[in-house]
């Protein structure tokens, strides 16, 4: 087979990150993504006894869950663009030690607030986190893009973002321990501590000695207007960019609308069944299939096939195993193969981090954090619309498998795109 000619491109870069940088980086970037992630779920995992605590209804508790989320959704393409100009590395460490001070001060802060009422304290503080958080996704990219081979992009990528599921099901098992043996301000205590201890090792072994900052001075203009040095018309002129916004809002709407509609799914179809096993268990295998698609991925560049060809089968894994798990899922009528094929696609979803999710970094490497967060915004503002909807179909249809289908539907309509339409071929 003929050598793969976008994989062989080497590495003059002198910036590039040697193999013990590299090492050490993913190490830092999986801690932080996982420490992400036990800090974003802190807050519903302890849901029930703040809303205990406080005498909050669900609307109430409902508002306060949905103001991360408007808040990630505004700071994603912020947070790409800001890593292109001022240097990923500089815009995680900022971001991360706002949200891991506002996780440990929640306590506090809810319980002693005397300006306004608890509930709309802990929504401006849900909002905080979610705008600090959504910055990580994009300056990760722009960091990753820059200072990674393609060689090693789909593995680091991998390993890094299987921090995330593990971190959900890691604050899953310790919060509901914390909950019954101490108290939920305990669980936000824990999530902070672990992160100012990470934040500490992170900036005083890795990030003292990053070179980012006095690289980006040569690598992209500063005089000027910096929000249009990045080149906006060019990239959005190119139909494989948006193939890969259309694959990442498929493949979002899947992911989130299952991890939304999951608890009640299993309370009212297997009324039953135990929250600690179906609150768990489908999570499972989403972080092994992050890792191994990004090991596998290398694997196959090494061997010679094109990062295009890379790209979209793992996509096609992706989508088209969620889609057809939920197609079964729809007929299913007993609790443990409904709990099976619930696994198989959210773990499924997890090969998106050798596809389309890694496609900012191949296609616009000096500007992968914009292009991430272009696509990541919009992504998130269209699992918001579809969640809407989903909501109002149960409601009229009171038909889970109605939803079930609905979903695999969006995951082949992006797998199909992608398919026709995507290119890893770089464009900026």
């Amino acid at each position: 087979m003929a050598r793969n000619l976008e994989y062989d491109i080497k590495a003059e870069n002198a910036e590039f990150w040697t193999s013990r940088e590299r090492r050490l980086w993913t190490l830092a970037l999986f801690f932080g993504l996982m420490l992400a992630f036990m800090g974003r779920t802190v807050g519903p995992v302890t849901m029930v006894a703040l809303a205990k605590e406080f005498d909050w209804n669900k609307d109430i508790q409902g508002s306060i869950l949905s103001a991360y989320f408007w808040g990630s959704g505004m700071s994603q393409l912020l947070g790409g663009w800001m890593g292109d100009i001022y240097g990923g590395d500089n815009v995680l460490f900022w971001t991360c030690s706002s949200w891991i001070a506002i996780t440990f001060s929640t306590p506090f802060v809810i319980r002693f607030s005397n300006i306004v009422s608890s509930s709309s304290m802990y929504l401006f503080l849900r909002f905080l986190m979610g705008l600090f958080q959504g910055a990580f996704p994009g300056a990760m990219a722009s960091l990753l893009g820059r200072k990674l081979e393609v060689a090693h992009k789909s593995s680091t990528n991998g390993i890094i973002n299987s921090g995330a599921c593990i971190g959900s099901v890691l604050i899953g098992v310790a919060g509901s321990l914390l909950l019954d043996n101490v108290d939920w301000a305990s669980a936000f205590y824990c999530v902070g501590t672990a992160g100012i201890t990470w934040l500490i090792i992170w900036k005083f072994t890795l990030l003292n000695n990053s070179d980012l900052k006095e690289a980006k001075s040569h690598e992209i203009p500063t005089s000027g207007n910096k929000f249009l040095s990045v080149p906006w018309l060019s990239l959005l002129s190119h139909c494989p960019l948006w193939a890969m916004v259309f694959a990442s809002i498929s493949i979002s709407i899947c992911f989130h609308g299952l991890s939304t509609w999951l608890p009640s799914y299993f309370h009212d179809t297997f009324p039953q069944s135990k929250g600690w096993i179906f609150n768990v268990i489908p999570w499972l295998i989403n972080s092994p299939c992050a890792f191994i698609s990004g090991i596998w991925a290398d694997y196959l560049l090494r061997k010679g096939y094109s990062l295009t060809c890379v790209r979209k089968f793992f996509n096609v894994l992706a989508q088209l195993g969620a889609a057809f798990s939920l197609i079964l899922l729809s007929h299913s009528e007993s609790f443990p193969p409904a709990l099976l094929l619930m696994t198989f696609a959210i773990g499924m979803t997890g090969f998106h981090n050798a596809g389309a999710m890694v496609m900012p970094q191949d296609i616009a490497p000096d500007y992968a954090g914009s292009v991430a967060g272009f696509s990541n915004t919009i992504s998130t503002f269209s699992v918001f619309g579809a969640i809407y909807f989903s909501g109002h179909m149960l409601t009229t249809s009171q038909s889970w498998p109605l939803y079930f289908n609905f979903v695999a539907g969006v995951c082949i309509t992006g797998c199909a795109v992608f398919t026709i339409f995507a290119s890893a071929k770089k464009i900026a």
